[in-house]
């Protein structure tokens, strides 16, 4: 059996030219759009992109027309982004240097919602709190959306511990926090944190569940 092929990481310089051009493209178009995850994390520890990151996490939290899906669409292609799935969905995934993960959120009362065609029978829940409002902060000589009450969101998202628990391997905390990140069944299974029996966000719900 062959080597298989080694796992490409992309650079903090790749991930921080993706999100210029990703902010850049969604200028173009007028369309409200906040970053997620992982940069967040990189700028409440350090002010930073962590050189473990893998990623661009970003969600728009607003309603879009399919007139609108197609003008971000064609924006983030003029910007060098290669889209995997062209067809409007709640979560699109492509690449420019580093992999998009672009998740479209409906507001539900005190929440937001998704519902993947790549999960079929899920969806995913947020706080309306960290969105209805996002805040523009100074990163990486620019301006750029985060969620609102960061230390809040940061808590439910990576647990009490998000400052000093510090995983240099993307993988191996989503398989700390969730399980396996391939067995989607299984994300639903651990969604309660095993150290206080809060939940982990976004909860990952079915469909019809509340």
């Amino acid at each position: 059996m062959g080597k298989g092929k080694k796992k490409k990481i992309s650079t903090p310089a790749q991930i921080a030219s993706d999100l210029a051009a990703c902010k850049l493209a969604f200028e173009q178009v007028n369309i409200p759009w906040v970053i997620t995850d992982g940069i967040v994390l990189g700028y409440a520890r350090n002010k930073e992109i962590m050189p473990w990151d893998t990623d661009l996490d970003m969600g728009v939290f607003v309603e879009i027309t399919d007139k609108q899906w197609n003008s971000i669409y064609k924006s983030l292609l003029k910007n060098g982004f290669r889209i995997k799935r062209p067809t409007r969905d709640d979560f699109i995934w492509g690449t420019r240097q580093s992999k998009l993960n672009l998740w479209l959120f409906h507001k539900s009362g005190d929440f937001y919602e998704a519902f993947p065609r790549t999960t079929r029978g899920f969806k995913f829940v947020e706080k309306a709190k960290w969105y209805d409002e996002p805040q523009m902060v100074d990163f990486l000589g620019s301006k750029y959306p985060m969620p609102n009450h960061i230390d809040d969101y940061l808590d439910h998202r990576y647990g009490p511990d998000w400052k000093t628990n510090i995983v240099k391997d993307h993988d191996k905390f989503f398989e700390q926090k969730r399980g396996n990140p391939r067995n989607v069944p299984e994300w639903k299974t651990n969604r309660i944190r095993k150290e206080d029996g809060r939940l982990w966000w976004p909860v990952i719900l079915k469909k019809k569940e509340k």
